[in-house]
């Protein structure tokens, strides 16, 4: 039988995150500026990958958080807010504990759905 590995799609922009931001919840909170392309896709609960550049996702993984909302309107640049909440506190996959009083960048990837990676490919087209 055929073997499919699920494949993200994904949104990405930068994430930031400065210490002290917490003030409606109890768990550290960042967010991520994406462009327009495919912002209202975005929404409230869906995954957040983020690659700190502060800790190499090599040596430290990556923090695992989930949107809190979208801003209504863009910035000058044209890019949109993205809240992130860490409800499981800033815990990487590798088990490393990042400080949360500790400004970090990175990059965020918000995961809009999972494709097998056949799909993604487009392998097989519309005739599948």
């Amino acid at each position: 039988g055929a073997v499919f590995f699920p494949y993200p799609d994904t949104l990405n922009g930068k994430f930031y995150y400065i210490p002290g931001k917490e003030e409606l919840s109890v768990q550290p909170i960042g967010f991520a500026m994406l462009p327009a392309k495919g912002i209202g896709r975005v929404k409230q609960g869906m995954t957040v990958k983020v690659m700190l550049e502060n800790y190499p996702e090599e040596e430290f993984g990556y923090l695992t958080g989930e949107v809190l909302g979208v801003s209504d309107i863009h910035d000058k640049a044209g890019f949109y807010k993205v809240s992130i909440d860490f409800n499981n506190g800033m815990k990487t996959s590798n088990g490393f504990a990042v400080p949360s009083d500790v400004q970090m960048v990175g990059n965020a990837k918000i995961v809009i759905a999972e494709k097998r990676l056949i799909e993604k490919l487009g392998i097989f087209g519309k005739y599948h």
